[in-house]
């Protein structure tokens, strides 16, 4: 076989370079994924251009917008509230003092029923007491009788021993004019010796006079015991009656009552109990520290026991008002007295008696017994000082103002006192520029350009519920 035959023939492509990348798998591929990149690049290009462009925001878009209140220094009067309830100062409980039944009662008689004072409560039956009464009365006649018989007897007594004593003085001079003549021997003996006999049986009879005088007026003493203890029984038999009826003793309402007609009642058993709404007070605890801060109350100056605060100021004025409706109930109130310090609570116990109601009032609505109230006390007043909301005060302890040029300024204050969601402060605040009233945000810094917009108070809800 000749050379040429063993060599195997080459085929040579034909066509350009193009035709050529075609006609090859991978070339295509190429090819497709090019005019695909191709083709979304030019539809990328198009949409850009075709895109409306963002409009340039102007400086003044920039600058944050913060809520403040304008600065305003002046007298703030400084102002403690507490919470308490109202009570009756006076609250009488009544009691049986008898037993027996009950026989009759107030014909209205319930809880809350106002009575005046005198009218009649209930009546426990008074028989027994009106049988002891009688039997008193008898056994005082009867001693009244035997005492004066004895008494009598005793004058006669009295009368019989004088007689019986001059006689025994005349037997006496006889029986020594006896012995007289005896030692002269002008009589016998046994006349002398009758003298004294006659004598002797006189001063025998007057000691028994005398010893029966003495068993009479003990006889009376003990005759004006027994009449004085049967007086007792009877004046004891009286208040018997007397408490068999129960009447109101003051002008007031029926806060329980537990009278049933029939039903039978023992000494000390709870019958009724009255309140005197006429005297209210209020009971409130007040931090130590604001009470000092606000109203200033020293020690006593009692000079044997100081250890203890003065008697309460009574021309601090002093507001009270019902939570639920603070338009339609507001009375003046008076501290009356610091009953108690606590150690736990570190607070002072203040009672608080209502006097008046105040006269803007929208309706007279009467404060009564179980009241929930707001007490305030106002107390000196700070100058050159300023009340803030608690919002101002960042969490540094600082606040921030807008000056006149709208620039971020940061502040170091001195607060006075705290009272619910304000701030009384008395230095560091610069008067005549803006207070920023809210959080700081971030981003924010001493310096920073701000705009302010005011904070207005949030108007008042009604005060129906």
């Amino acid at each position: 076989m000749s050379n040429d035959s063993k060599q195997e023939t080459k085929v040579q492509p034909t066509g350009n370079f193009f035709s050529r990348w075609f006609a090859h798998p991978t070339g295509r591929r190429i090819i497709v994924c090019s005019a695909i990149l191709f083709f979304g690049l030019c539809g990328s290009a198009i949409l850009y251009t075709i895109k409306p462009r963002p409009k340039k925001r102007s400086s003044e878009e920039l600058i944050r917008t913060l809520k403040a209140i304008p600065i305003k220094l002046g007298d703030v009067k400084l102002h403690v509230s507490g919470y308490g309830t109202v009570k009756p100062k006076n609250v009488i409980l009544i009691s049986s003092q008898s037993r027996g039944v009950i026989t009759a009662k107030h014909p209205d008689i319930a809880v809350g029923l106002v009575v005046n004072r005198g009218d009649l409560l209930a009546q426990i039956d008074s028989t027994d007491a009106k049988l002891q009464l009688e039997r008193a009365t008898a056994e005082i006649a009867r001693l009244q009788n035997e005492w004066e018989i004895n008494q009598q007897t005793i004058a006669d007594a009295k009368q019989e021993i004088e007689f019986e004593g001059k006689v025994s003085e005349l037997e006496r001079s006889n029986y020594e004019r006896q012995q007289k003549l005896f030692k002269k021997k002008i009589t016998s003996r046994s006349n002398l010796e009758q003298a004294e006999r006659t004598l002797a049986e006189q001063m025998r009879k007057y000691i028994l006079l005398k010893g029966k005088l003495r068993k009479l007026q003990l006889k009376g003493v003990a005759l004006k015991a027994s009449l004085e203890k049967a007086k007792a029984s009877r004046d004891q038999a009286k208040v018997d009656i007397q408490r068999c009826t129960i009447l109101s003793p003051i002008c007031g309402r029926l806060k329980t009552a537990y009278v049933e007609n029939g039903a039978y009642v023992q000494p000390g058993q709870k019958l009724l109990s009255i309140a005197d709404d006429s005297n209210l007070e209020i009971t409130v605890s007040i931090s130590a520290f604001d009470i000092m801060k606000a109203m200033g109350l020293r020690k006593t100056k009692v000079s044997r026991y100081r250890n203890w605060f003065k008697e309460p100021d009574g021309s601090i004025p002093v507001t009270i008002s019902w939570t639920e409706a603070e338009k339609s109930c507001t009375w003046l109130g008076r501290i009356t007295n610091i009953r108690k310090f606590d150690k736990v609570t570190r607070t002072l116990v203040i009672t608080v008696k209502p006097i008046k109601p105040l006269p803007g009032n929208k309706s007279q609505f009467p404060l009564v017994d179980g009241m929930f109230c707001k007490v305030t006390f106002t107390g000196k007043t700070l100058h050159h000082a300023m009340q803030i909301p608690w919002s101002a005060v960042q969490l540094d302890g600082n606040v921030f103002t807008i000056d006149k040029d709208g620039i971020l300024q940061q502040h170091k204050i001195n607060i006075y006192s705290v009272n619910d969601d304000k701030v009384t402060v008395n230095g560091g605040l610069p008067a005549g520029e803006m207070l920023v009233v809210q959080p700081l945000p971030r981003g924010l810094i001493t310096g920073s350009k701000v705009r302010a917009v005011i904070e207005h108070p949030a108007p008042e809800l009604g005060t129906n519920r």
